[in-house]
């Protein structure tokens, strides 16, 4: 019991799950942007240098 009285008090405040939606869409909407992105940068040099021979 003295321990949790000598325990530091945080504010803890629910954000909307609304928001924590947006935000784990937009975080995954990026990740897949930049996982595209990177695989066409490996891909489309390989695929021309294939092509050129």
């Amino acid at each position: 019991m003295v321990r949790d009285s000598l325990a530091p008090r945080t504010l803890q405040v629910a954000p909307s799950s609304r928001a924590i939606g947006w935000l784990k869409r937009l975080g995954f909407g990026g990740f897949m942007f930049f996982l595209i992105k990177g695989l066409l940068w490996l891909a489309i040099p390989a695929l021309l240098a294939w092509l050129g021979r």
